[in-house]
């Protein structure tokens, strides 16, 4: 029995693989062990008025308010893909719209909504005075 160990240059999903060399005709994968989880750390300023400001999209996006910014992270590899800074005011609150992958809702503390294109960082609509 043969134990390979993964390089760098693998895949980082699979660790170990044990081959049977017993029967030379073919190839039998015994077991395969993955590999923990590891923690990563996103920093960025936050403040205790961003409690809420953070949703989770059913399309593997991650949204979440720092101060005034919004910072959207692919999950899948742990990196920023957008941040948007158009709030003048402490980011509260943030939804993703459920009929369009691409479309995120924020509001702040002084009653400002902003409706967001993900994909431009463009605000197609913005509402004020609400509260």
């Amino acid at each position: 029995m043969e134990d390979v160990k993964s390089s760098p240059s693998m895949s980082d999903t699979i660790t170990s693989i044990m081959v049977d060399h017993s029967d030379t005709s073919k190839l039998d994968i015994i077991s395969i062990e993955e590999p923990l989880i590891c923690p990563r750390t996103l920093t960025g300023t936050a403040n205790v008025q961003n409690k809420g400001a953070l949703d989770w999209g059913f399309h593997g996006l991650l949204a979440f308010g720092a101060n005034c910014s919004i910072f959207v992270i692919d999950t899948k590899n742990v990196q920023i893909v957008q941040t948007l800074d158009k709030h003048k005011s402490t980011v509260k609150k943030l939804l993703w719209d459920k009929t369009n992958t691409v479309q995120l809702v924020s509001g702040d503390a002084s009653g400002q909504i902003i409706h967001w294109d993900i994909k431009s960082g463009m605000v197609p609509f913005r509402f004020t005075g609400w509260k």
